[in-house]
């Protein structure tokens, strides 16, 4: 069973230095909330085992955390992955202690709720400390599954309103463009997902043509773009965040071709509003 295991663990890294190319899709390390969600999400193990290899994790992986990863239906691929998986030098762990007045991020948040700390207690911590990040329906799912009370998801949902002003601004002239049919069917809901998420969910990809004129200059880094994501899974709207400009064109030629896995919530389809990170990277 060992050796399965260790040549396991082999494969996985040997496929994710494999994969190195001119134009990439690797993101950020993955925290502890982002891999637990990928596990609980409708992602393959072997997807999420490659995903953690490939991008690496940003913490030191305990058994309480293994433990919770076994009990809601890891695999050995992936718990192994997680065993393996290398961690950023200069990232420090997230189970350090935090600032006592600093807004509490996703780990810090699992962390609590795996050393049992009452609803209560948490609830008023999120509610005075506050959230550096944007609650997603997925890490809610995530945080639910380690024990979160509906105080505790309560009080996460609030303390992301104002990170979510400018998304709903977004959405209101979303729908404005999408109004009620004639028959009077309202439009389809809009869910708000991670890119790291909604990256599982592509069943197309063609890679973009690395420009040129961009390799001449050496020209190579990430473009970064808002994406709307139909009901069919289609690309219907790009718009650049970040990125140079010699690589935006190929990014969005490329970008628009994409297809996801049609969304849906409760039964009913839903449009996925959501990033994308497409990365080029020079071959010296």
């Amino acid at each position: 069973m060992k050796t399965r295991i260790i040549l396991a663990a082999l494969w996985l890294i040997l496929c994710s230095l494999a994969r190195a190319q001119s134009v990439s899709m690797k993101g950020e390390s993955l925290d502890k909330v982002q891999v637990l969600a990928l596990v609980l999400g409708d992602v393959p193990s072997s997807r999420v085992a490659t995903l953690v290899v490939e991008r690496g994790i940003t913490f030191q992986p305990k058994n309480s955390y293994l433990d919770l990863l076994k009990k809601v239906g890891a695999d050995d691929g992936v718990i192994t992955a997680v065993r393996v998986a290398q961690r950023p030098p200069d990232k420090p762990d997230a189970d350090a202690a935090p600032s006592r007045d600093a807004p509490l991020d996703r780990d810090q948040i699992l962390n609590l709720l795996l050393t049992g700390m009452d609803s209560d207690v948490l609830t008023e911590l999120v509610s005075s400390r506050g959230i550096d990040f944007e609650p997603y329906d997925e890490y809610l799912h995530a945080y639910q599954v380690a024990g979160a009370k509906a105080d505790v998801l309560g009080a996460l949902r609030q303390a992301g309103q104002s990170k979510l002003g400018a998304s709903t601004m977004t959405m209101t002239a979303h729908e404005a463009t999408h109004p009620k049919s004639a028959a009077g069917t309202p439009p389809p809901k809009i869910v708000r997902m991670s890119g790291e998420m909604e990256a599982t969910r592509l069943i197309s990809q063609p890679p973009p043509d690395y420009p040129q004129v961009a390799r001449n200059a050496r020209v190579q880094g990430t473009v970064r773009l808002a994406a709307m994501i139909g009901t069919d899974g289609s690309v219907e709207e790009l718009e650049v965040i970040s990125g140079h400009a010699l690589l935006i064109k190929s990014t969005m030629d490329a970008v628009s071709k994409w297809r996801y896995q049609p969304f849906q919530v409760n039964g009913a389809p839903a449009e996925v509003q959501t990033e994308i990170d497409v990365s080029y990277v020079l071959v010296h």
